[in-house]
């Protein structure tokens, strides 16, 4: 896609070649890279420009040209592999420059920061030695995950939580503690790899001058306890005893997930006329 060509839509703007912007959905992008390209997920660093897309129809698309920077906001949405990612890994090496833009980073798994990094072009994430790590970091996760999926099992989150209470957490410390201990590993590799290559932007940052960028006046933190009513607790037994008496079943069940994440307001509802004749 040549800015120049008459037949490009922008060859119409008056505007410097080096100061033009280009602006287009992930979406687009993605469309054209399926018009031009096959994605496979054992090659996460290639593409193979499929049959039929000659050189005319890729330069009628984004892929037809160079491009000084590529900017992706939302950069998160392409953290698996597939053809999303496909088209901005292609779009990237045709930058001289690529930012990417996101509050998420990792939704799922720290395979995310991985893929993003493969995306970006970040130094260790497309060397050679990257996909052995990559492999052994993923056999790690898929051994914890099948030690909390046994611990789930037996004894669903809730129950474990009142069962703590009363004989000790040994047995749910130490699960917990290698689920944990294999991911803080993992996200500190990657986050030492990722170290000169991303700017963070907190509540605490700050501009040239020192002041906050958000806008907001200065402000403090207060962790409150609340003590929950008697009539909570007895909801949150009866909750329990459910889970106990219908099992796995009860316990994936959407209509008891949504009764466990409105515990509080449910109950509080319920019996607010027992707490306060008011109500």
């Amino acid at each position: 896609m040549d800015p120049r060509d008459p037949q490009v839509p922008q060859s119409k703007s008056k505007t410097a070649l080096h100061r033009r912007i280009v602006l287009a959905t992930t979406n687009a992008v993605t469309s054209d890279y399926r018009a031009c390209y096959q994605f496979r997920r054992n090659e996460p660093h290639a593409w193979t420009k499929i049959f039929g897309a000659d050189k005319h129809h890729i330069n009628k698309t984004v892929f037809g040209t160079e491009w000084s920077i590529m900017m992706v906001d939302e950069a998160h949405s392409a953290r698996n592999l597939g053809y999303k990612y496909g088209a901005l890994l292609r779009l990237r090496t045709l930058s001289k420059c690529a930012i990417a833009l996101t509050a998420t980073p990792a939704n799922t798994k720290p395979l995310d920061f991985w893929n993003m990094g493969r995306m970006l072009g970040v130094p260790y994430f497309v060397s050679a030695e990257e996909g052995k790590e990559c492999l052994k970091m993923e056999s790690d996760m898929r051994r914890v995950q099948k030690v909390n999926r046994q611990m789930r099992s037996e004894q669903n989150t809730l129950l474990r939580a009142f069962n703590a209470s009363k004989e000790g957490s040994k047995t749910i410390n130490s699960t917990r503690t290698e689920s944990e201990d294999t991911i803080i590993k993992w996200v500190s590799i990657i986050r030492a790899k990722w170290q000169g290559h991303v700017i963070r932007r907190s509540s605490q940052s700050v501009d040239y001058q020192g002041g906050y960028i958000n806008g907001l006046p200065p402000f403090s933190e207060h962790v409150l306890q609340l003590t929950l009513y008697d009539a909570e607790y007895d909801h949150l037994e009866a909750v329990a005893n459910e889970i106990e008496k219908g099992g796995k079943e009860a316990v994936g069940s959407v209509s008891l997930q949504l009764r466990l994440m409105t515990t509080r307001t449910a109950s509080t509802f319920d019996h607010m006329s027992e707490i306060h004749p008011s109500y």
